[in-house]
């Protein structure tokens, strides 16, 4: 085994999981290292722990000379000292990794507008690379071993998720150009650098562990430190308060199997707030700013000072100060010089002060979780409250979460600022390990095999870890023939369809995923053709997927209607037990 070869230990570099948290204002980024079982935030080339999710080239590119970027802070006062008629806001990298996505099927913009575009889908990628290369840094590692997972927004559009994986992936590769040479990018063209997207709901859920409790971690997590002593069998249901800059996001997850110890989280609601973004708080505190610098100065108390960009960026970068040291000590001063005109800002906030400001939108916040709480949770419920983003480490914030869920468990201590990042790099820690199964063990399984063990070298030293020997989806259904018999265990053989084609809607489960394998997918159900004598097709079903493409049906899925749109989990258990669950209903085993 390889684990067990020191030879071939001292010839595979470790691959460095990462995690990308890009968030709508801030990103973050974390890692495991080899020697470590826990992620660990990188911090920046200024040591701050977040940056500035925002890129723009550094001059006009020009034709055969390489475009320099630069990020964060920088590049917000290069575009405000420049003159862009842009606003900054506009160079946002998640804004741009949608746009990157949407273009590739626009086909009718015009050349100025084309390369405006490849601008920006240039820059994304390059803050994506700079990222990835703090990561290297930090650990020693050459870019070629590193493998990525990257946060999207809960329930973001096909267009987020495509954009994202491509311009990090296309920034991943340009590093590895840059430091490795253009040999080792062609090399490493064909590999999958970038593992995948996990939203930030469930990046919240795997860096508190919530998907890997135990009952026999009752006794060490049973949320003490923060004054509760809710058990981990008795949680049915799961919040996930995400509170940044965009908005307050609130997602309501229903453990499925709770008494388990591979619990299934399901989706019940996820519900976008903008009115009480966290921007929104920083307006509010920058104008409270301005009130008081037209106190002190009357003879601009007609004038609108934030109309100079200068002016405006310096007031809200001190409210953000301002905002972190309030939920520190009861007490701030804001000093900026020559602000305006040459004239200084000198002015004191008090925590009272800042509360009573952001009073409106806390009551705002506080009605929409109430009215949450309220649709999604049954009476009796214990539930998890988990929160995430900058405005949830406001003392304010906090104080209310534990008013309104004075019960809960409240995780694990996490900062909520990092538990995204966190979350993504063990998501990425644990698609790693997959993959080093599934090349241990070679593409496929033979039926009958059973779940094979497998010794790797993990972060932990050489361990046991079951992965799934089978690959399992969702197909169609289509002729008469089948519908009117016994479908279940039916073999769909690719060499006797008489040119039918089972049409596969998703893949769930693939071949060397870790078990417990806990995947959820929205499908839809193709329109009926009204124009064949027989239906298209006639049902959904479960089934195993062989690599020569035949096709086993486990179960089926009845009652559908054409273009339904359904929500359906399935878990695949270490002891082999499937378990399907359409819509968050009941659990049933096959």
């Amino acid at each position: 085994m390889a684990s067990s070869s020191d030879a071939n230990n001292a010839t595979t570099p470790y691959l460095l999981p990462v995690g990308i948290d890009l968030g709508s204002l801030n990103s973050r980024i974390a890692i495991i290292r080899e020697d470590s079982a826990e992620a660990q935030i990188i911090p920046n080339t200024q040591g701050q722990h977040f940056t500035h999710a925002i890129s723009t080239p550094e001059s006009e590119p020009e034709n055969g000379k390489k475009t320099e970027f630069i990020y964060g802070d920088a590049a917000q006062r290069h575009l405000i000292r420049s003159g862009s008629q842009e606003r900054p806001e506009e160079y946002l990298v998640r804004k741009m990794c949608r746009q990157a996505a949407s273009d590739d099927d626009d086909n009718g913009s015009n050349g100025d507008d084309d390369g405006a575009r490849t601008v920006k889908e240039s820059s994304a990628g390059a803050f994506l690379g700079h990222l990835t290369e703090l990561a290297c840094d930090a650990s020693a590692v050459k870019p070629s071993t590193l493998r990525v997972v990257v946060s999207v927004p809960n329930g973001g559009s096909p267009d987020v998720i495509k954009g994202v994986l491509k311009c990090c992936d296309a920034g991943v590769k340009g590093l590895i150009a840059s430091k490795e040479g253009k040999r080792k990018k062609k090399e490493m063209a064909k590999e999958d650098l970038v593992l995948g997207v996990i939203s930030d709901a469930a990046a919240v859920c795997v860096a508190h562990g919530l998907t890997k409790l135990t009952k026999t971690e009752e006794t060490t997590t049973n949320g003490s430190a923060n004054g509760n002593h809710a058990t981990f069998p008795n949680r049915k249901r799961c919040l996930v308060i995400d509170w940044g800059n965009s908005g307050l996001n609130l997602t309501w997850l229903s453990i499925l199997n709770a008494d388990d110890t591979a619990p299934l989280l399901h989706t019940v609601e996820t519900t976008h707030h903008a009115n009480c973004s966290g921007e929104k708080i920083l307006s509010t505190l920058v104008q409270h700013l301005v009130t008081a610098f037209k106190t002190k100065h009357r003879a601009y108390r007609n004038e609108n000072i934030l109309a100079s960009k200068k002016t405006a960026f310096k007031l809200h970068n001190a409210a953000k100060d301002a905002v972190k040291t309030l939920s520190q000590t009861n007490t701030t001063a804001v000093f900026i010089d020559g602000v305006f005109d040459g004239l200084d800002l000198n002015a004191s906030l008090t925590r009272a002060r800042w509360e009573m400001l952001c009073g409106p939108m806390l009551r705002l916040a506080e009605a929409a979780l109430r009215g949450v709480y309220k649709r999604c949770c049954r009476e009796g419920d214990e539930v998890v409250v988990l929160t995430a983003g900058s405005v949830c480490q406001m003392p304010c914030v906090v104080a209310m979460v534990k008013r309104l869920f004075p019960n809960a468990w409240r995780g694990k201590g996490i900062a909520p600022e990092e538990c995204v990042a966190i979350g993504c790099a063990l998501q990425a820690k644990a698609c790693l390990e997959g993959c080093a199964m599934l090349k241990e063990r070679g593409v496929g399984a033979e039926e009958g095999k059973g779940q094979e063990k497998l010794q790797i070298m993990d972060t932990l030293g050489e361990v046991e870890v079951p992965v799934s020997p089978v690959a399992i989806g969702i197909i169609l259904l289509t002729t008469d023939e089948i519908y009117n018999t016994d479908s279940d265990h039916l073999l769909l053989s690719s060499s006797e369809q008489n040119g039918t084609e089972h049409k596969l809607l998703s893949t769930f489960i693939h071949f060397g995923m870790p078990l417990p394998a806990n995947v959820s997918k929205v499908i839809t159900c193709p329109k009926l053709d009204t124009n064949q004598e027989s239906p298209s097709w006639s049902r959904v079903a479960i089934a195993q997927l062989f690599q020569n493409n035949d096709k086993r049906v486990i179960g089926t899925i009845d009652g559908l209607t054409d273009s339904e749109q359904i929500e359906v989990t399935l878990e695949l258990a270490v002891d082999g037990k499937l378990t399907m669950a359409v819509n968050g209903d009941e659990c049933l085993t096959m």
